[in-house]
């Protein structure tokens, strides 16, 4: 038996699944065994699992998965114990990243398309990775693509202390950007702060529309990036200069 052989060997994982939607009472530990990924698959044992607030969206059936029972998940890192055919992305023990659909990432090891691996350098540890690439991605996306962000520019985030929000901040502020962020209480300030925010607004003490064009001197800024909609994404659309953007 050849080694890539070897280890296409069936694996016991234990996973958290649903059954069906719900509370966080919905969350069951099913263990399975895991057969050879398929052409084009790896098998992934976990080291580092990230948690997201999507994770609640598809507990809870706000975003529906395409099927029932589901493992949920959407990120994490781990070492490549298995090859299918027709892999030559990965090799086998080579530390590994992934983030997005399809959902899975709450076990101990599953079986991934090849093409989501993400390999990882000696330098960046597990849990980092594991908690930080989905975010990253979406700052990329936002400051990048709907976006692209330049030195100079003034940008309004919006939970600005959340997990996102503090990367947004450090991203946006590495590239020369003027960050203004709204926040919930006066320690969330100091963390957005902490982390490079030059303006803090607690918006449960001001009217954040009010305090945005007060230090813009009435002119608006040039990107306002909304995580939260209904209200908010109305009021923002009133902090944002003539041609600017809102990305909601």
């Amino acid at each position: 038996m050849t080694e890539r052989e070897s280890f296409h060997a069936s694996s016991a994982a234990s996973q958290i699944v649903i059954s069906q939607y719900g509370d966080a009472a919905a969350l069951t530990t099913v263990d399975e065994t895991l057969p050879p990924p398929a052409a084009g698959e790896i098998r992934v044992r976990h080291t580092a699992i990230g948690v997201n607030y999507v994770d609640i969206y598809h507990r809870t059936g706000l975003y529906r998965l395409p099927s029932l029972p589901a493992v949920l998940g959407v990120e994490a890192a781990g070492i490549v114990e298995a090859l299918g055919p027709n892999v030559d992305t990965v090799r086998l023990g080579q530390r590994i990243a992934y983030a997005g659909l399809p959902t899975g990432g709450y076990a101990s090891a599953r079986n991934l398309p090849a093409d989501r691996a993400i390999a990882l350098p000696d330098d960046v540890p597990d849990d980092a990775v594991a908690s930080l690439l989905l975010r990253g991605i979406t700052t990329y996306m936002l400051l990048t693509y709907v976006y692209s962000l330049k030195a100079g520019d003034t940008v309004l985030v919006h939970a600005a202390a959340g997990g996102l929000g503090l990367v947004l901040v450090q991203w946006a502020k590495s590239m020369g950007a003027r960050v203004i962020g709204t926040v919930s209480s006066p320690a969330k300030a100091e963390l957005a702060i902490s982390h490079g925010l030059d303006h803090a607004i607690n918006y449960r003490d001001k009217d954040f529309v009010a305090e945005v064009m007060r230090l813009t001197d009435g002119e608006g800024v040039d990107y306002a990036i909304d995580g939260i909609g209904g209200k908010t994404l109305l009021d923002t659309l009133s902090c944002v200069r003539p041609y600017g953007m809102v990305a909601n």
